[in-house]
């Protein structure tokens, strides 16, 4: 008995440190944004669900292509995605929150460790960037409780775009539902 025990403190172990590789993708649960580093803000633009939808290409990921079909499932009224950036330095930092504007704490849950996914796309609708082929995430699921007027924020910090006009869309990967927002931005 004490052997099986030990085996599973271990697994529990195992699995406890292969999480915390994944700690640059996980959110920030918070009645407050997240902080911002001590820059000035250049330009940010804030948009809720659907508005300045990108020109979509023909040859999109299957995966990309299923969470855009499926847009805003969360109730709106009761889920409030937002997509907002800064500019600084060539790189662009955005932050993407899902606030819970219902007076109870409300859980996603999630089949994998990840927990949004992004693309970014050119004026002509190509992806240019993907969160999920860029990253690998293990197959565990997992939860994200969101307390009352609380929000859940996630940050990406994105370079290498060379200066132009480029759409972001950005979707909660949950079982519950796959707010997202997109907004248009302008690398200078």
């Amino acid at each position: 008995m004490f052997k099986k025990l030990c085996i599973l403190i271990f697994v529990l172990a195992l699995l406890s440190s292969c999480s915390k590789g994944e700690e640059a993708h996980q959110p920030k649960t918070d009645q407050v944004k997240s902080n911002h580093h001590s820059t000035t803000k250049e330009e940010v633009t804030s948009t809720k669900g659907n508005q300045n939808t990108p020109p979509k290409s023909d040859d999109t990921a299957q995966t990309t292509q299923e969470w855009e079909d499926q847009g805003t499932t969360t109730n709106d009224e009761a889920f409030q995605p937002t997509l907002q950036y800064l500019q600084k330095d060539g790189q662009i930092e955005f932050t993407f929150s899902i606030k819970n504007k219902i007076g109870h704490l409300f859980t996603y849950h999630f089949s994998s460790t990840q927990r949004y996914d992004y693309t970014i796309r050119d004026t002509n609708g190509n992806i240019l960037r993907q969160l999920s082929k860029e990253q690998t995430y293990l197959k565990l699921p997992g939860s994200e409780p969101i307390q009352p007027n609380a929000e859940l924020i996630f940050t990406e910090l994105i370079d290498s775009l060379p200066k132009g006009t480029y759409y972001a869309t950005f979707v909660l990967l949950a079982k519950e539902g796959k707010p997202k927002a997109t907004l248009q931005f302008e690398v200078k």
